[in-house]
C-alpha cells in the first residue's frame, strides 16, 4: 500500500501544475460571470429608475392636459347655458375632459408599477420605499463613440463572454 500511495501522492504532484492553472482559469471566469450578473443588474436598475421619471413626468403632462380639458369643458358649459354651442358640442367637451382625467389616473397608476419594479430591484419594502427621484429626466448626452465602433467596445467589454472564453482556454 505504501507504494500505491507513494504512485498516488507522485501522480497528484504531476498534476498539481495543471489543476492550478484550471482552477485559476476556472476563477477568473468565475470573478467574469458574477461581475456580468452585478452589471446586468445595475443596468436593469437604471432602466426601472429612468422609467420612474418618465412615467412621473408624464403624469405631470397628463394632469396639465387634464386641467386644460377642465378649463375647457367649463367655457364649453358657459356657452351651452348662453345658448352658443348645442347639446352634441357640450358632449365632446365633456367626453374630452373624462378622457383627460383617465389619461392622467392611468399616468399615475404607471409611476406605482415603475416605482415597485424598482422596489423590487432594490430589494427594499415598508419605510424605504418612501424615496423620492428628479422631476425630470436628464437631457441626452451627446455621444463620444463612433457608431461603428461601438458594436466592437460592446463585444470586446462583455464579461459573459470573456467568462465563456475562459473556460474554453
Amino acid at each position: 500500500t505504501v507504494d500505491a500511495d507513494f504512485g498516488l501522492n507522485f501522480l497528484q504532484l504531476l498534476t498539481l501544475a495543471a489543476r492550478k492553472r484550471i482552477a485559476a482559469a476556472e476563477f477568473e471566469a468565475t470573478k467574469r460571470e458574477v461581475a456580468h450578473a452585478v452589471l446586468s443588474h445595475v443596468a436593469m436598475v437604471k432602466q426601472a429608475f429612468v422609467a420612474v421619471q418618465a412615467s412621473q413626468q408624464l403624469v405631470a403632462i397628463d394632469l396639465t392636459m387634464a386641467q386644460a380639458a377642465q378649463g375647457s369643458l367649463d367655457t364649453a358649459k358657459a356657452l351651452h347655458k348662453a345658448g352658443n354651442i348645442n347639446d352634441l358640442k357640450m358632449a365632446r367637451e365633456r367626453g374630452r375632459y373624462e378622457l383627460a382625467r383617465l389619461a392622467w389616473a392611468d399616468s399615475q397608476g404607471n409611476v406605482t408599477v415603475a416605482r415597485e419594479r424598482l422596489n423590487r430591484l432594490l430589494g427594499v419594502w415598508g419605510t424605504r420605499t418612501a424615496w423620492r427621484v428628479e422631476a425630470m429626466l436628464p437631457d441626452i448626452p451627446a455621444s463620444s463613440f463612433n457608431e461603428h465602433d461601438l458594436e466592437r467596445l460592446a463585444i470586446r467589454r462583455r464579461l459573459d463572454l470573456a467568462a465563456a472564453k475562459q473556460h474554453t482556454t
